[in-house]
């Protein structure tokens, strides 16, 4: 039988493709990079009425990843939480019930957290999201007290997905199907304040352009395009009638220069306003140059100081045979002249008080450099002082990044006004307010 091949594959673990992938276009979108599929089982629950067949309740476990980042090398491991019931897409005639066990982890000060780096169920429901848009949209509510409750065992994965297609989201009927594969344009949705960014969606890189007044929403989206080519972005956004492009007063974007040169074709009136994400960004990739420049001295200084290590153990030895060549040893079992000196010595660098060599403590500052000192721990609160104390430059640029992290944080009435010249003086950005 299928699950029982599946059961069977997990268990034996027999190669990447036995599950993973097969796995992958079954269960939520990403969810294996955090999860490992621990076992497979199914529950015969009876006969659907409907159809004669024998409804299948199909079981898949779930434990969470040890997949610790750098910041939280601190956590200690601390077993489990209780397994807890999702309600995915149904499989032909099987409903899936997922069973999620998320690690804990136990801080310095002994308390119990999870890293929650997956949101896999919808708020106050018991569905994943996926799954709770589609029913939202097929029931008008998630049914999960009402009397459709009982109807998710008995539906067909099939019919529910041709019936959402067919009928149900109006694909047929959309003037816009033609092209849609390559651009979709809303220009009813159009405002004042825009927001243009490119993205992946379904392995191809999309553009997208958004109304910010939408707040991601209905009426939000204006345009996606396949692909970052300015002149097909321009060609699908001149589609838009003249006058409304006109009336747009800002668009927030990256330091793209194909969305520039979009934006300034498109919005001639237009402000372009460079997100905070992206000045902080910037700023940090600029310490992250001076952490490597710093690295790649300590590396030259280290070798350095390894050659005149070798060097001094070649003297050694040379004057270890001179001095056996001018003092023979004569007799059998005396010891004449000075003891002689281990020649299997190892080179090792110097460590410093927090027990890191120089380069080691330079490799492990590249994420307490990209983040606020409040989000520290004790261990990286000594590293960033042995840091600061030995690479001032390293200091003085991060507390300018934490000067502009708390110039952003302001809501300020006036707004910012900043200036940023940017491909070597050719043009000017002008950030007429913080945008978060």
């Amino acid at each position: 039988m299928f699950i029982r091949s599946i059961t069977f594959a997990l268990m034996s673990k027999q190669s990447a493709f036995d599950y993973k992938i097969l796995a992958s276009y079954l269960l939520p979108k990403g969810i294996l990079e955090f999860f490992d599929v621990t076992s497979v089982n199914e529950d015969h629950t009876g006969i659907i009425e409907e159809t004669g067949n024998e409804r299948v309740l199909l079981h898949i476990y779930l434990d969470e990843k040890d997949a610790r980042e750098e910041e939280w090398h601190d956590l200690k491991p601390n077993g489990f939480t209780e397994s807890r019931q999702v309600n995915d897409f149904p499989i032909r005639d099987h409903k899936v019930v997922l069973h999620v066990r998320r690690r804990r982890w136990l801080t310095a000060e002994g308390r119990n957290i999870i890293l929650d780096r997956y949101s896999l169920l919808a708020d106050n429901t018991g569905y994943s999201k996926e799954f709770a848009d589609v029913l939202k949209k097929i029931f008008g509510y998630l049914p999960d007290n009402g009397p459709l409750a009982g109807a998710i065992l008995k539906v067909d994965g099939n019919n529910l997905e041709r019936a959402y297609k067919d009928h149900l989201s109006g694909f047929r009927n959309w003037e816009q199907a033609s092209h849609a594969e390559d651009w979709v344009l809303h220009p009813k949705n159009i405002g004042k304040r825009l927001g243009i960014d490119e993205t992946m969606l379904h392995k191809d890189l999309m553009t997208f352009l958004t109304n910010k007044e939408g707040h991601g929403k209905r009426h939000t989206l204006i345009a996606a395009v396949k692909g970052t080519k300015a002149s097909d972005i321009i060609n699908v956004l001149m589609q838009i009638p003249q006058e409304q492009r006109e009336q747009v007063e800002e668009v927030t974007m990256d330091f793209s220069d194909s969305m520039f040169a979009v934006v300034t074709e498109a919005f001639p009136n237009a402000a372009i306003v460079i997100d905070c994400f992206h000045i902080v960004k910037r700023c940090i990739e600029a310490v992250e140059e001076f952490r490597l420049k710093a690295k790649r001295e300590a590396q030259k200084a280290q070798n350095k100081e390894k050659a005149m290590f070798k060097k001094k153990l070649e003297q050694l030895v040379k004057s270890r045979k001179y001095y056996r060549k001018k003092h023979p040893k004569k007799y059998k079992g005396k010891k004449r002249g000075r003891k002689p000196q281990r020649l299997n010595k190892r080179f090792r660098p110097t460590m410093l008080a927090n027990g890191e060599t120089v380069i080691e403590l330079l490799t492990r500052s590249k994420y307490l450099l990209s983040v606020s000192g409040e989000k520290w721990t004790d261990r990286q609160k000594t590293r960033a002082k042995i840091l600061f104390r030995m690479f001032p430059k390293i200091k003085d640029a991060y507390t300018l990044i934490c000067s502009l992290r708390s110039v952003f944080s302001n809501n300020l009435s006036t707004g910012v006004l900043l200036r940023l010249n940017c491909m070597s003086g050719i043009r000017r950005f002008q950030f007429v307010r913080c945008v978060k």
